[in-house]
């Protein structure tokens, strides 16, 4: 059989196709889909901002007792 394709061109072109079908499905589903909300996508509510600044305290006491670093120039921390 001279008209057959190599094994290597036969795999390629089933990754390209694959690829290819890959990039439709997004294309379609970003077309008609509902847009998701973003304006709350990472707001932290205050109890849990005191909550893991606690924790953070906590586990900074932990780790260094009293040789704790020193507060950051600008009062917040990193």
């Amino acid at each position: 059989m001279s008209g057959s394709l190599p094994d290597t061109v036969v795999v390629l072109l089933v990754i390209l196709g694959a690829a290819g079908t890959v990039c439709v499905g997004f294309a379609t589903q970003r077309l008609f889909s509902k847009p998701e909300p973003e304006d709350n996508f990472n707001q932290k509510r205050p109890e849990q901002v005191a909550y893991m600044r606690e924790l953070r305290e906590r586990n900074m006491m932990e780790a260094f007792g009293d040789r704790r670093p020193p507060p950051h120039p600008n009062g917040h921390e990193i």
